[in-house]
């Protein structure tokens, strides 16, 4: 009885051996798998760091730009990412490129970081960099520059004689700040008052968004200019009505429908005081 049961736990110890050693094999595999997984990865890092680092020089306009590799590939569909498919922009060679150098630094800038800084840019400037993207097809741009273009801008405007209270002048001369939607910022004009908004661009619209001068209610009554009237001009001297402030004008953002015209002016004229705190020109072609 002794020895059958001797024998039977030294099968069963023989067993449970086999399976110590099956076990250690697979792991023995799979860290051996792994480690060449690792060496691999490895190796595919160093050849990523070794081309990110890899440089060439691009002459735009007679001046010199160092410029990794790996900038230039950072945008698909670009002229630099094609002419290095094709072999035509390599490690340490130089590429010439008889366009402006100073739209360019716009440029390699946007291919460094993703932003596009445009903003101190006029008009003609901006047509100017969007030639430059045009040649060198890097969309992004193209298209930021080209809603940007479509958008109706305020570049200046014009009050006949602003509004003061304790000799402090109420509200701004800044065309930007038409666009802020809190109403707290704007312009507000003296009674007879006149205020002339310059746009970027000639425009066809029949409609305004506009709202009352909220900043500071001690000083300013946010209704007055109910009932002046809008005017539009394609030259600054020849104006047509087209419509009236509405009585709600005040607190909210109200929309005035205007007689359809084209105009780069746009004109608010009352009897009494006026000031506005937002206005959005809607272009009539936009429209939905």
């Amino acid at each position: 009885m002794k020895n059958t049961l001797l024998k039977s736990d030294i099968a069963s110890l023989k067993n449970k051996v086999h399976e110590v050693e099956k076990d250690f094999t697979d792991y023995s595999t799979e860290i051996e798998t792994r480690e060449a997984k690792w060496k691999t990865a490895e190796r595919k890092i160093d050849d990523l760091l070794r081309v990110n680092q890899e440089q060439c020089t691009l002459n735009v306009g007679g001046k010199k730009f160092q410029v990794s590799l790996h900038t230039l590939k950072s945008r698909r569909g670009t002229k630099f990412y094609k002419q290095i498919l094709r072999g035509e922009i390599k490690k340490d060679t130089e590429t010439f490129y008889d366009r402006d150098h100073d739209f360019f630094q716009i440029i390699l800038a946007f291919l460094r970081t993703g932003k596009l800084k445009a903003e101190g840019l006029n008009d003609d400037q901006k047509e100017d960099l969007l030639q430059e993207a045009e040649f060198f097809e890097i969309n992004f741009i193209l298209e930021t520059l080209r809603a940007t273009a479509a958008e109706v801008e305020f570049t200046k405007v014009e009050i006949s004689a602003p509004y003061t209270y304790n000799e402090v002048v109420v509200g701004t001369t800044n065309p930007k700040d038409l666009k802020d939607k809190t109403l707290l910022k704007g312009m507000c004009a003296n009674s007879p008052a006149t205020i002339t908004v310059h746009f970027n661009r000639e425009v066809e619209t029949e409609e305004v968004n506009i709202g009352g001068y909220n900043g500071n209610s001690l000083a300013w009554y946010v209704g007055n200019g109910r009932g002046a009237n809008i005017q539009t001009s394609l030259d600054n001297k020849t104006w047509n009505t087209v419509g009236v402030v509405p009585q709600e004008f005040g607190h909210i953002l109200t929309p005035v429908k205007l007689s359809r015209s084209r105009a780069k002016y746009l004109r608010f004229s009352h009897h009494d005081y006026f000031g506005i705190g937002y206005l959005e020109v809607k272009e009539f072609s936009k429209k939905k």
